[in-house]
């Protein structure tokens, strides 16, 4: 199932979708800031939390 933030039958149907769209509409809004957070993501992610001597 492929949702479309423009579309307002999508909304509504449950707190997980909606949450998607949500995401999908930001990064359509605004890709330069989607992009930098995913980045951000990424090397938190990369980051390891303790370091074993």
């Amino acid at each position: 199932m492929t949702l479309d933030y423009k579309n307002p039958h999508d909304w509504g149907k449950s707190p997980l979708t909606d949450s998607a769209l949500r995401k999908q509409q930001f990064k359509a809004e605004n890709p330069e800031e989607w992009s930098a957070r995913i980045e951000a993501d990424i090397e938190a992610l990369s980051t390891p939390l303790f370091i074993r001597e």
